[in-house]
């Protein structure tokens, strides 16, 4: 039996889909959306009680465990990405400081220090230099989701699938023993571009043609290249494919502002699967990517 519920967490639709005979499924499905409302009222930008919020404020704070696991995660994957992957970086320097929802859009004039080397953790406190701005948007959903997941197995299902605004978890198999079939968007028109089979893996997508906005003449997305504090327009999506959800969400955000040979070297390295469309319609991907798709030009990487 398949029990599932949507609801809105995480800053955006999550869905989970559990395949049991257990009926205490959907109880337990509704804790799973309880943790995701705790895990909003901790790392939550918005919220000016989170406890992200008041550690950007006092810039020394003591926090939980899973705040500091959540920091040195980040900071082993800031080293493992060439620094391509870095949750001080502040976009509201280009107009990113509300909910996007809000449709406000006011870009702030100040400087960012962006050493994470520098943040400082003291036991369960966390120093936070005068101009360091944390920000887990990048990661934190994606971790949120991997904790449930693993909350998920201790429950004792195998056969389960999260999709937190299309970025998915897919557990061992669905209906029938068969993998889990997930579908990925045209960027351009969002149609169906492709599908793909998932069994104990999670996908992420980061495209940059869903938040957006102009102030005056210039034009900015939400994937802020730390390097060069700028936006990249000619990538339009990256599909990244891993054994961890945190993975294939904090890599999707390092390869979209990598240069493309080294997105490439970084991704075989790696041993990842994934999908990139350019502006100029162009869509590469790896072999082993099953895919069906209609763009006009298909490069195939080996």
């Amino acid at each position: 039996m398949e029990y599932k519920k949507v609801s809105r967490h995480l800053w955006t639709d999550v869905e989970i889909s559990v395949i049991t005979d257990d009926p205490n499924a959907e109880r337990r499905i509704n804790w799973i959306f309880d943790f995701f409302v705790s895990f909003e009222q901790e790392f939550s930008r918005f919220l000016p009680s989170s406890k992200l919020s008041l550690l950007n404020k006092y810039k020394v704070l003591e926090v939980s465990e899973r705040f500091i696991d959540l920091l040195k995660l980040s900071k082993d994957l800031h080293v493992k990405t060439d620094w391509y992957f870095n949750p001080l970086v502040d976009i509201s320097k280009i107009g990113y400081s509300n909910s996007f929802e809000e449709n406000i859009f006011e870009k702030k004039e100040t400087w960012s220090d962006l050493n994470l080397d520098s943040i400082m953790i003291r036991w369960r406190t966390i120093i936070l230099k005068d101009d360091q701005h944390l920000d887990f948007w990048w990661i934190g959903k994606w971790y949120a989701v991997w904790l449930a997941s693993e909350i998920l197995k201790i429950f004792g299902y195998d056969d389960f699938f999260i999709n937190a605004g299309w970025d998915i978890y897919a557990s061992w198999f669905y209906m029938n023993r068969s993998k889990w079939v997930i579908w990925i968007e045209n960027p351009f028109d969002w149609t169906l571009l492709a599908t793909i089979s998932l069994s104990d893996k999670a996908i992420a997508t980061s495209w940059n043609n869903k938040r957006k906005w102009e102030i005056g003449w210039d034009k900015y997305h939400h994937i802020l290249d730390p390097k060069t504090n700028s936006n990249n327009f000619e990538v339009v999506s990256v599909s990244i494919i891993s054994d961890k959800t945190y993975k294939s969400d904090a890599f999707t955000k390092a390869v979209y502002n990598m240069e493309a040979e080294k997105s490439i070297e970084f991704m075989e390295k790696n041993n990842l699967s994934w999908v990139i469309i350019l502006a100029s319609w162009k869509m590469l991907h790896t072999k082993d990517m099953v895919l069906e798709y209609d763009l006009t030009l298909v490069w195939n990487i080996s």
